[in-house]
């Protein structure tokens, strides 16, 4: 089977276990080919297609441009696809469990996510569209819908825990080339004088929850929880090898780089529960591969505590966290079976 990806260069992260896996893929007969357009002629058409929607938000100025005037551009490349016989499928590339853009679902054979809600009658509700951000009380901006019949095409991609962690700065990934090899992992045994650390961008909506973290940390004059400004890639990971615990909260979305550069670096990961989500790897385990903490981060404080007086064993779950993220991040047979699912789902 012949698979086309289509996602921008610069944004090939997206699709690192299809560039790092290629060869056995195509042994086991799934030939992927990452493209940054659609192919333009009927004899150049592949089996089957994925369209990103990062390769149309490329078009647009800022997200919410996007989301209003991408749909013409979209619906035309799934028919044009479609009339040279291939099938489709549309890939939501965007951070959250919700969705603003499932009305593809009507025109694909597949619309996946990289993360899905846990109760995906969520999706549903016309009457009570699902909470974009529902951890920012503050914020009432609702996310499409589809019909409860489109359900069955609604699917799990996979998130950001398939991604190219090397320790360069990132900027460099994007402008020269992914590197396929296996992250430098850091014993979580190692010796970390630090107890925690934040560090990130605050702006708009998703400001509200790190503002209020920074502030929490603040509120300590603990230097040993460390806050502030950017650092270079390299400074921020040597950073984040002293601490025993990494802090991430939600941002655009609820999973972000952060929670898997906790596992690289062998320190505990404490971020906002994640429970309500599905995600694909599955490496979130409350109490045993990350540290829950409350949407309102309420109980923050009191699990830095009991770190910090050795009530809560931070180090088993920085083992537990590094150990089946590299089971699930190195493991070709694990992403392949749900690779194959994903286009089995397509061709029915």
């Amino acid at each position: 089977m012949l698979v086309h990806f289509i996602v921008p260069f610069r944004d090939r992260n997206f699709a690192y276990p299809l560039l790092k896996w290629r060869d056995r893929l195509r042994q086991d007969g799934m030939d992927v080919v990452v493209r940054d357009r659609p192919c333009a002629s009927k004899r150049a058409r592949a089996d089957l297609v994925f369209l990103t929607s990062y390769f149309y938000r490329s078009f647009y100025p800022n997200n919410d441009s996007f989301f209003e005037q991408s749909g013409p551009r979209i619906l035309e490349d799934i028919q044009t696809q479609r009339s040279y016989g291939s099938r489709v499928i549309y890939y939501d590339l965007t951070a959250g469990g919700s969705s603003r853009q499932l009305w593809p679902i009507r025109y694909v054979d597949v619309l996946l996510k990289r993360q899905l809600l846990r109760d995906k009658m969520a999706y549903t509700n016309a009457d009570m569209p699902h909470r974009r951000n529902p951890w920012v009380p503050e914020d009432h901006s609702v996310g499409d819908f589809c019909n409860a019949a489109d359900l069955p095409r609604l699917q799990l991609g996979w998130s950001l825990g398939y991604s190219d962690y090397r320790t360069t700065n990132r900027w460099l990934i994007r402008l020269k080339y992914l590197s396929l090899k296996e992250p430098r992992l850091t014993p979580p045994n190692a010796v970390r004088p630090l107890l925690a650390s934040y560090r990130g961008r605050s702006e708009g909506s998703r400001a509200l929850q790190r503002n209020k973290l920074v502030a929490l940390l603040e509120s300590r004059h603990d230097p040993r929880l460390v806050t502030g400004e950017f650092l270079s890639r390299r400074r921020y990971l040597d950073e984040l090898r002293r601490c025993q615990t990494v802090i991430s909260p939600f941002g655009y979305g609820e999973i972000c780089y952060r929670d898997f550069e906790a596992f690289v670096v062998g320190a505990a990961l404490i971020k906002p529960t994640v429970e309500h989500l599905t995600t694909f790897p599955e490496v979130f385990i409350p109490g045993e591969t990350y540290l829950p903490c409350r949407w309102d981060l309420s109980n923050l404080l009191e699990i830095l505590d009991g770190i910090g007086q050795g009530c809560v064993n931070a180090l088993s779950i920085a083992e537990r966290g590094q150990e089946m993220f590299i089971e699930r991040h190195q493991s070709y047979s694990f992403f392949a079976e749900h690779f194959k699912a994903i286009l089995g789902q397509a061709s029915v």
